[in-house]
């Protein structure tokens, strides 16, 4: 775009970004209210078919699997061993009804941390800017179906944040002992926090990650013998279980290895992912030294699109957003690149407020079609943001 009709933009921006602004909290807080009052009460009651589907089927498993039934069948292979052991203390010994209370708290607690962290890392200024940062998370449709569903990630969404932020504090033990307990819960759902994993090794949280593996070992050992089955039985199981459910279920959407079967290429669901996740070492590696926040976006998108998610997992999309939001907020970024992460956020907000309700279908529709290409977006300009931040790092310490 030529210069003079960036300036243009900007021009009409600022004249008009009160009116903008107002507009967007008011469309944000009236979907997120709509939302979370629907999906806190599927949380809670059932009163919809799918109501809590989620909680109850990963309440039920626990239960089978310290009761010593085999719980591996069918598509019930998604998480692995150590994950009942570390869901027993929420799931392990209440009644149903018991659990979805205490779930529905510790989502609310989540929802709250989450919001606060977004609020004070993003760089907004004024109340208008920290209230449409915390409404574009709760307005999300992914957001509202983490709840509904009770799924697991919403909880340890603020655990992965809280420790990444501890990174780039004096190494010590409470630090480390911190770190390595947040990562460890977030490994109840690898799939989302094994990219997130590369971002401590890299910086200075080899120790706190060695200690978190140490204890998924034990509560891989633990939980295997609870279950006839041996440990490297179950592990198999529950390998050959994910990759069953990327050709079983058709309404995957926006990753790697639906993309392969929906194509012909089931074959290659397993290792085109474990490619793609050591590519994504390489990468944060070389890039280990930039801004927090903005591989915590690269992050987010590579965990919402490297292994199989569904609609709920589109949460992540909001660390790309409060990265993008960042770069909107720096005075130092340059006002076409302000301008291309003020798009990326509005198409992504857009976007994310739709709800999809048929489940076969999502793949064929426009939304989901263009939800791909703005992540596709998002990651290219974070990770042209990224490599211009790296140069302009090597130049200065080349004239220095």
């Amino acid at each position: 775009m030529p210069p003079d009709r960036v300036s243009n933009f900007f021009v009409f921006w600022e004249k008009h970004k009160r009116s903008f602004l107002r507009i967007a909290l008011i469309l944000l807080c009236v979907s997120a209210a709509f939302r979370l009052v629907i999906e806190f009460s599927r949380l809670l009651t059932d009163w919809e078919l799918n109501a809590a589907i989620d909680l109850k089927t990963r309440h039920r498993e626990i239960q089978n699997w310290f009761a010593g039934n085999i719980v591996y069948t069918g598509y019930n292979r998604l998480y692995p061993p150590p994950s009942y052991v570390l869901l027993w203390p929420l799931l392990g010994w209440p009644d149903l009804q018991t659990a979805r209370i205490i779930w529905t708290v510790l989502t609310s607690l989540a929802v709250i941390a989450f919001i606060r962290q977004a609020m004070l890392n993003s760089n907004a200024e004024n109340n208008h800017e920290k209230g449409i940062v915390a409404l574009m998370f709760l307005a999300m449709n992914g957001t509202g179906s983490q709840i509904g569903h009770g799924q697991v990630t919403l909880l340890f969404f603020p655990l992965i944040i809280g420790a990444l932020m501890l990174l780039d504090q004096k190494p010590g033990l409470r630090r480390d002992l911190l770190i390595a307990g947040a990562m460890l819960v977030s490994m109840v759902k690898p799939t989302i926090s094994a990219p997130f994993c590369w971002i401590v090794v890299f910086r200075k949280g080899i120790r706190p990650l060695i200690l978190a593996a140490i204890c998924y070992v034990a509560a891989a050992i633990i939980g295997a013998s609870f279950q006839p089955e041996d440990f490297f039985t179950l592990f198999d199981k529950w390998l050959s279980g994910t990759h069953q459910a990327v050709k079983g279920y058709e309404y995957g959407y926006g990753n790697v290895q639906s993309w392969l079967s929906h194509h012909g290429l089931k074959s290659l669901t397993n290792i085109v992912p474990v490619l793609l996740l050591l590519s994504m070492g390489v990468w944060f590696y070389l890039n280990r030294d930039i801004d927090l926040w903005i591989q915590i976006g690269i992050a987010g998108l590579y965990s919402r699109m490297w292994a199989y998610h569904l609609i709920y997992d589109d949460m992540l999309i909001i660390l790309p957003m409060i990265a993008l939001f960042r770069l909107l907020k720096n005075k130092y970024t340059s006002d076409r690149h302000q301008m291309i992460a003020g798009l990326l956020i509005a198409a992504a907000s857009f976007l994310s407020l739709a709800r999809l309700i048929h489940i076969a279908p999502w793949r064929f529709t426009l939304i989901t079609t263009a939800n791909q290409i703005v992540w596709m977006a998002m990651l290219c300009f974070l990770l042209f943001i990224a490599h211009t931040r790296q140069k302009d790092a090597a130049v200065s310490d080349s004239t220095a």
